[in-house]
């Protein structure tokens, strides 16, 4: 079965080529020995291209300054949060407070960002982090929404 073009995997990448090369119709799928040797050849060139200075896969981990009474931070082209390139992903998050003691958040998923009881009154450090993932941002939820003596410390969400 034909992949759709707008997909980004493996697979999607290697039929284009195939198709490209004109080994296969446009349309037709490769077959599983083609599969093989053309994700083979795949790795060799983006390892050859990470000698060249192409960065996948790394992580950057990034502070943020938290505002008392806020729980939004934006991340993305233009972002009031953070202006940078959209990150892939956030695996994971911490909170470093003032004093330098860092406390991991919990991701947790839209569901339970949703079922929170209260999510704008500030309470205290934040424990647990929403990224909703948008076109062009990534937006990071913080909660409990952080008060005056949390804001002095920063949010260190792990970029991907």
């Amino acid at each position: 079965m034909p992949l759709p073009l707008y997909t980004n995997t493996a697979s999607s990448v290697i039929q284009m080529a195939y198709e490209n090369a004109a080994l296969i119709g446009e349309g037709q799928s490769p077959n599983s020995d083609q599969l093989v040797r053309g994700l083979a050849k795949l790795n060799a060139m983006v390892n050859v291209w990470q000698t060249q200075g192409l960065k996948l896969w790394t992580e950057v981990d990034t502070a943020v300054t938290l505002v008392a009474g806020t729980n939004f931070y934006p991340i993305g082209p233009g972002a009031a949060g953070l202006s940078m390139t959209k990150p892939l992903r956030i695996p994971f998050a911490y909170f470093l407070s003032a004093t330098g003691e860092k406390t991991q958040l919990t991701m947790i998923s839209r569901q339970e960002w949703v079922l929170l009881p209260t999510t704008t009154t500030p309470q205290s450090p934040p424990v647990n982090c929403f990224v909703d993932k948008q076109a062009t941002t990534l937006n990071v939820y913080v909660w409990p929404t952080p008060d005056v003596n949390a804001a002095t410390g920063t949010l260190h969400p792990i970029l991907q």
